[in-house]
């Protein structure tokens, strides 16, 4: 099994609605196989991480759908923010 299966078993699993499941894993079709790596290995450490990818891509998609300038920029200041905060 690959890194791509392993991770949509995983997010087939999560509780999260099924369109978004659908969302992040159209999304991952698209990662590089280092970058499927990072990523089963974040989720393997923390599923937590599954829904909040989902929330962060949906929140973005929104903001690009609604042309919503404000909302984009809030998304972006919460991610550094974040990121920031990161030991």
């Amino acid at each position: 099994m690959n890194n791509f299966q392993k991770i949509s078993e995983m997010i087939q699993k999560a509780e999260i609605a099924p369109h978004e499941k659908n969302n992040i894993i159209l999304l991952l079709e698209k990662a590089t196989e280092s970058d499927l790596d990072l990523v089963l290995e974040l989720f393997m450490s923390d599923q937590s991480w599954i829904s909040k990818i989902s929330r962060n891509f949906s929140s973005k998609r929104d903001a690009i759908l609604t042309g919503d300038k404000n909302m984009w920029q809030r998304i972006i200041e919460d991610e550094a923010n974040y990121l920031k905060n990161i030991d």
